[in-house]
């Protein structure tokens, strides 16, 4: 986690993209490019897990992307937080059911998002920025796992499935992973599978993702 690129990183990347495009393909050009590209932005579990739960008071300001000349924008909701396999063990005593007050706190982070992106479609000239829902799908998977091909959906693959992450999953020892991750909802405690994101995926590319491409 610690060597996770950060917001502001990514943008200053992103500029220096901008000039090397500028000088490759010239001023007019470039900006028709980065009007036509789709950004995805895809900020929450972590953020409010490792960042927001511990340190409340910790504030970060964004520089804008429509200033830097992107116009076709997603914007990913929360998931339900409160399924994740650490905060399930906030419930132990409960049978490590979801923990509801997470999930609460993705379900108005996501309401307030809606929001923002409405605004930004009025007051912003040309964008096309969308919402794209990503509780919804996500717990549909933890409601019918066997519609999705699921066995697996309160623990993680590796370890004990319930509080590693990270470093604690790299450990290169056969008996620290499942078998069979596809029928695993988590990778850790934290992250989904390949095959979680991937269903994901096709869901957004057939409801928000269509109007921008």
């Amino acid at each position: 986690m610690q060597h996770a690129l950060p917001l502001w990183k990514q943008f200053e990347y992103f500029k220096d993209y901008r000039e090397k495009l500028t000088g490759f393909q010239g001023k007019d050009k470039a900006t028709e490019t980065l009007r036509k590209a789709l950004y995805i932005i895809s900020i929450g579990t972590d953020d409010f897990i490792l960042n927001y739960f511990l340190f409340p008071i910790r504030s970060i300001e964004y520089n804008d992307l429509y200033n830097l000349g992107a116009r076709k924008i997603s914007v990913s909701g929360s998931p339900p937080m409160g399924c994740l396999p650490a905060p399930r063990n906030l419930n132990i005593f409960k049978g490590r059911t979801c923990f509801d007050y997470y999930n609460k706190v993705s379900r108005d982070f996501n309401i307030e998002l809606k929001k923002l992106v409405d605004k930004l479609r009025k007051e912003l000239d040309g964008i096309q920025v969308v919402f794209s829902d990503v509780y919804k799908p996500m717990m549909n998977m933890i409601q019918n796992p066997h519609l999705n091909g699921l066995e697996e959906v309160k623990r993680g693959c590796c370890g004990t499935g319930l509080l590693e992450v990270s470093y604690f999953c790299m450990i290169e020892a056969e008996s620290f992973l499942c078998k069979d991750r596809s029928i695993y909802m988590y990778w850790d405690s934290i992250h989904a599978t390949d095959r979680v994101y991937g269903i994901v995926a096709d869901t957004l590319m057939n409801t928000s993702l269509r109007e921008l491409i």
